[in-house]
């Protein structure tokens, strides 16, 4: 089922991206996982071509389902993009790019999309990153800001589309997929929107109540507290001892588009300061009551 979120703005990345993905990647072998991407991925160019061809049966199935959805949505032709494999074009077997060609295939299919598959290539091997761990993550650099623009071929026919960027898994803080969509709009594109076959979901995740995970789910989409709590159906009062609980487990990354203006954490800190302890009253006289107990309550998250 074709499931939203966005890609938050940071370093890599400009403005917000609304973005779509199928399935939750749980990690390869893990019981539900969608362990067909990875058989694409065909790592070390040893998988069977009977297992990679039915893995290309199941995306085709899933992309003839999703893309024209993600197309009604916004009522205009898109040019399919795909981010590009993390080593130069030469390095990988035919095998191993199946999934593009996939995709090239499928959209030449669709009515209301335009292939432009090739219109980022890659030139300068990167690290495979979710090999680098285990020590396969081979030559070349981990992401940093501007890395799709060193190593790629980008194509200047970019300019003035609207562009859906597809690749086969996104995980959040990798930044691979960030920095690509950048890229695409730096070279002019009007629109960029992001798919992803899969989204891969943080283990500790688990860890969170399930009406917690509730409300991670909506503050994919969300910033509005009062928004949130509505879609989750509780009080706002309770949206923030999620919030809270989300920053123990799983950091604050997850929850910095909420996070309050400097000068709002500034005030809270120093008054912190002169009151001695973090208790919500204190602090709540001590700025006068110019800073509501929920602002303060957020607030103190970013401080510790």
């Amino acid at each position: 089922m074709l499931k939203k979120f966005r890609i938050r703005k940071n370093g890599f990345l400009n403005k917000d991206i609304q973005s779509y993905y199928s399935r939750d990647y749980l990690g390869y072998g893990n019981e539900g996982n969608p362990d067909f991407i990875s058989h694409l991925k065909n790592q070390f160019g040893t998988t069977e071509k009977s297992i990679i061809q039915n893995a290309k049966y199941e995306l085709v199935e899933i992309l003839c389902k999703d893309l024209p959805k993600i197309r009604e949505f916004y009522n205009t032709d898109l040019s399919i993009c795909v981010v590009p494999r993390a080593k130069a074009e030469n390095y990988y077997s035919d095998n191993q790019m199946v999934f593009r060609r996939a995709i090239s295939e499928i959209v030449g299919s669709l009515n209301g999309f335009e292939d432009c598959t090739k219109f980022i290539v890659r030139q300068i091997n990167t690290r495979t990153t979710h090999m680098d761990r285990s020590g396969h993550g081979g030559d070349g650099d981990m992401p940093y800001i501007g890395i799709t623009n060193v190593t790629c071929n980008i194509s200047n026919d970019i300019n003035g589309r609207n562009i859906l960027l597809i690749d086969d898994i996104y995980t959040k803080g990798v930044n691979v997929d960030e920095d690509a969509i950048q890229a695409l709009l730096d070279r002019g594109a009007n629109s960029v929107i992001f798919y992803a076959v899969g989204r891969t979901i943080l283990r500790k995740t688990a860890l969170l109540k399930p009406c917690v995970q509730k409300t991670l789910s909506a503050l994919d989409n969300e910033s509005d507290l009062n928004i949130i709590a509505h879609m989750v159906g509780v009080k706002k009062r309770t949206i923030i001892d999620h919030i809270s609980d989300i920053v123990l487990i799983l950091g604050k990354d997850e929850v910095m588009h909420i996070k309050p203006p400097h000068s709002t954490i500034r005030a809270v800190e120093n008054a912190v300061m002169k009151v001695g302890d973090e208790r919500l009253k204190p602090i709540f006289e001590e700025l006068n009551g110019e800073i509501s107990y929920d602002d303060i309550r957020i607030s103190l998250m970013f401080i510790n």
